[in-house]
This record gives C-alpha cells, structure tokens and sequence, in this order.
C-alpha cells in the first residue's frame, strides 16, 4: 500500500484511505535554530519538515496546505527538490459563504485526484461511507476529552486516529460502529462534558487546570509539558493546531447517506475552527466555551516567535477570555529556551494557586 504523508488538520485522512492508499500523519518534532542559507529566516517548524522530506520517509507522496505561508514556502522547495510529489491544498482563509465551501469541495476533489495517480483508485459512495464511519468511531472517545489523561498521552491518541486505521471487523455493521460512542464516566453536559465548574480529578482538587493553546507541539514540547503536570498542574484542555480542537465533528448519517464527499466536508471545513480563518471569531467562540466549561484557571499559548497568526491574536487572547494567559515563546526544542520558559512556567502557576 503507498503511503501518502500529511500534517495539517484539513487534509482528511479518511478521503486518502478510501482511495486504498495509508494516510500517514506526521507530528511536528521542531528543532533548534535552523542554519545554512536555505533555512535562514525559516520557522523551526517549517524547518523540521524540510528535513522529514529530504531525508528517509515512509511515505510515497506527501499532502501540504496553504494555511501557513512557511509551509507553502516548503511545499515550493520539495517541489523543487524533487524527492517525493507533492500536493498543495488550497484552504480558503474565510469560511462564512457557499463558494468558499464549494471551493475546498473542488479542492477535496482535486486531491483524489492526485490519489489516483499515486496508484489510488476512486471511491464509489458506499466504501466512502465506510470509510468515514470508520475514522469516526475511531475519534468518538477523544472527543470526550482527556480528563485522566496526560498532554502528552492524549496527543499520540489523536496521533494515532490521524494516521492508517484497520478495517472494521467481519461482521460488525459499520452503521452501528460509526455511531458509537463511549459514554463519558463523569456524566451530564454536552458530549458527555460537565456544564458546571467541577472537578474531575477525584482526590485530586488541589491541581491547577489549564488550557493548552497555539500551534503545532514538538514532541519535544509534551515531553516537558508531561514533566510540568508532575508538579501539581492538569492540561484539561488541548487547543492546539493537533489537539482536540482540530477534531472533525462527529458524523451525521442522514447527510452521509445524502452524500458522502459533502459530508467529509461538513466535518472538516464547516466544523473545525482555526485562527488563520478571518474573520476567526468561531474560534474564539470554540475557546470561550471549552475555558468556561472546564473550568480553566489559566492558558498556556505555544508559539513559534515567527508565527504571525498567533502573535496577533495575543492582545485578544488577554481581554476576551477572562483567566490569565501565559505566552510561551521558542525557537523549538532549544534548550536553553526551555529553561527559561520552565521558570515562567513555575511563576504562572504559584499565582494560580
């Protein structure tokens, strides 16, 4: 089976399993200062994967998105390089009309095009609709959330429901485990979510909650934010560009019987809010709520100092959600960066306390 590699959120692994092809997500492993003259000026992120795809990857092609201007920057030199055939998928930034719905739709399908070419073949809408099913029951448990549950544990769960799922076992009807989902242990609220302030650490009121925020994590971040949690603090909620809040919503059989490709796109492009979108007030709106209902006490934002989107949304990040807010700045998985901001960290959270 070729593998196709991808790292952004839009592109919907489920559209490349139905072409028989492996979905392979890559998490960002962002490194020191990149160097040399092709990556002066380059974030770490971008920087990190122009090295997955110039050396060994196990992937025949590779899907990138116009969501970063970096990462469209790579897109161009991996082209140029030619070491792996590369797709870039244009997401619209504005989100509110039906042509920009329309055109991600045409974008989806110019994908599977592509597929077809890597050695896919065009799904019919019944092994589509499997398909979806499939990824849906496989991400109903993590969109209850990670309450018991390391940052870094529940970021390699939703790594795992973005890459290659099996198949549904014989005889089981996909209907039915499209449909599933895990009842939550702590009950009441939306989706299984508590609607009151409340904890859900049993026995363990004393740790601060916190909300996780920005874009991509290195791995090298959950490490250390891991280490962070022994402390007395809890990541309740994962915003990150890789987290829960990237999660397509959860299917709805009726459009999915209608029609399968426009379904796959009500889940992404209708569903998931992002910060680069404009205006990104749905964004805030998602924040708001999940901050509100979890009963967070303060918000960490992981930001790459060249990231723009989030550097502008710092000063609205303070005034609209009401709890304070902790700027985590780096370089990547810079040592002495994450020294420094270790001592921030501890700071952040003897005021929480």
């Amino acid at each position: 089976m070729n593998a196709v590699a991808y790292c952004h959120p839009f592109v919907p692994p489920e559209w490349i399993a139905a072409h028989g092809l492996g979905p392979c997500w890559l998490p960002c492993r962002a490194g020191d200062e990149p160097a040399g003259p092709v990556r002066r000026g380059v974030c770490p992120v971008a920087s990190a994967r122009l090295d997955d795809f110039a050396g060994p990857l196990p992937a025949d092609a590779v899907v990138l998105t116009t969501t970063c201007d970096q990462i469209r920057y790579v897109a161009a030199v991996v082209q140029h390089l030619g070491t792996l055939p590369v797709f870039l998928l244009h997401v619209p930034r504005t989100w509110q009309t039906g042509s920009t719905r329309a055109f991600y739709r045409e974008e989806i399908a110019r994908l599977g095009r592509f597929l077809v070419a890597r050695g896919g073949t065009s799904p019919d809408d019944d092994s589509l609709s499997r398909t979806i099913l499939r990824y849906d029951q496989a991400r109903a448990p993590l969109r209850l959330g990670h309450d018991a549950m390391p940052a870094s544990a529940y970021a390699r769960a939703i790594d795992a429901v973005r890459g290659d799922l099996p198949e549904t076992a014989p005889g089981e009807s996909a209907i039915v485990a499209g449909t599933l989902r895990v009842p939550s242990a702590q009950g009441g609220g939306e989706g299984g979510r508590h609607t009151e302030c409340a904890c859900y650490f049993t026995g363990r009121e004393r740790l601060v909650r916190l909300a996780l925020v920005g874009g991509p994590m290195s791995q090298g971040d959950y490490q250390w934010l891991t280490a962070f949690e022994d402390t007395g603090a809890r990541f309740v909620l994962d915003a990150t560009e890789a987290g829960e809040r990237t999660l397509p919503a959860p299917v709805d059989l009726d459009r999915l019987k209608a029609d399968p490709l426009d379904e796959l796109v009500r889940i992404y492009f209708d569903s998931i809010p992002e910060v680069f979108q404009r205006p990104n007030d749905r964004w805030f709106a998602w924040l708001s709520k999940q901050v509100a209902g979890r009963c967070v006490r303060g918000i960490v934002v992981r930001r790459f100092v060249w990231c723009d989107h989030w550097h502008g949304e710092m000063p609205r990040l303070r005034e609209e959600l009401g709890v304070p807010v902790l700027e985590w700045e780096g370089t990547g998985n810079d040592p002495r960066a994450r020294s420094g901001a270790a001592g921030r960290m501890e700071a952040f959270l003897e005021m929480l306390r």
